[in-house]
């Protein structure tokens, strides 16, 4: 057996132990097609154990040999499992949002390395992380986030505690950076404006220079994204109230399949659709949700609501209605 071979079965052996499981002699001279000899594997086990890998062996029925490997031992990753795998096709799709940046080469080159944790059996799995064979995110309307290594240094900022001195558009201030959002396709660093005492949404797209000034801040440990989105339909805040809006049986599916808004509430609306009421900040986001429905769609509360909706539709009219001569 030349020393590639043996480096082969070595590496492959190696795998069967750092996924755990019952391994035995037998069942590794299976595992080979019964190509190395059971004296063969016996050596082998022997030579890593000597080479300090710490492989542990227990008798079991029959004093039969039991191997594993002792935990922890970080010379050999374990081999992700299918929920695992599933999860990472699910991250990777995230990677086309950074497509050309800094940021999604180095996505590129962890979803790399995790492709070398695929369990040697799974055959199925035969494109790499990302690719779209086996799974697909579409999404219109993404942003250029190309940030020129801007967002390496917020990241940066939001790890260290630092405050950041932000060009934004023709301002320049100063920020606490406090998260990242990804809404819409589009990314945005939240932060603590200190001049200001509020918190800010700024598109990354749009910002031109950062820099990590040496003084620190203290993040407001009270503060929680989810809880600042919490009475929102989307990221821009309104007071909130009761917003009711009637769906015909054509879209009801659509609706009601789907999760809104915490506080949604559906009713038969007696015609076969349904109501929706929601306690939401009625804002310009949530008149373009509702817009899109088209016809299909009807507020029924609040009043102000309603008008805009209408008014808007009316301006929509006006704007589609085809002026020339001999046209209705």
């Amino acid at each position: 057996m030349d020393a590639n071979t043996r480096l082969h079965y070595a590496l492959r052996v190696l795998w069967m132990l750092a996924r755990g499981g019952d391994v035995t002699v037998g069942s590794i001279h299976e595992h080979f097609e019964r190509r190395l000899s059971k004296r063969s594997i016996q050596r082998l086990l022997k030579t890593l154990s000597e080479a300090d890998v710490p492989i542990t062996s227990q008798a079991g029925p029959h004093n039969e040999q039991f191997y594993s490997i002792t935990r922890p031992f970080d010379h050999i990753p374990a081999a992700l499992n299918v929920d695992e795998v599933l999860a990472a096709l699910l991250l990777s799709q995230f990677a086309g949002v950074f497509r050309g940046t800094r940021i999604g080469d180095d996505i590129k080159a962890v979803f790399a390395k995790l492709e070398q944790l695929l369990p040697p059996d799974m055959v199925n799995v035969q494109e790499p992380f990302g690719s779209g064979h086996y799974l697909y995110l579409r999404q219109a309307g993404t942003a250029d986030i190309d940030t020129g290594g801007m967002l390496q240094t917020v990241f940066e900022a939001m790890l260290t505690g630092h405050v950041c001195r932000v060009q934004y558009r023709e301002r320049s201030f100063r920020l606490h950076p406090y998260s990242l959002l990804l809404y819409n396709g589009v990314l945005y660093l939240v932060g603590y404006q200190p001049k200001h005492r509020h918190i800010i949404f700024l598109v990354m797209g749009r910002m031109r220079a950062v820099e990590i000034l040496e003084q620190k801040f203290t993040r407001d440990s009270n503060f929680r994204l989810e809880q600042h989105f919490k009475e929102n339909f989307g990221i821009w805040a309104e007071a909130p109230t009761d917003v009711r809006i009637r769906f015909d049986a054509t879209v009801r599916p659509s609706i009601e399949q789907r999760h809104w808004h915490h506080s949604q509430r559906f009713e038969e609306s007696g015609d076969g659709g349904v109501i929706l009421t929601m306690h939401v900040g009625p804002s310009l986001e949530l008149d373009a949700w509702i817009l899109r429905w088209g016809a299909h769609a009807e507020v029924l509360e609040p009043a102000t609501l309603r008008k805009r909706i209408r008014d808007t539709a009316r301006a929509m009219v006006a704007k589609h209605t085809d002026r020339r001569p001999g046209r209705r």
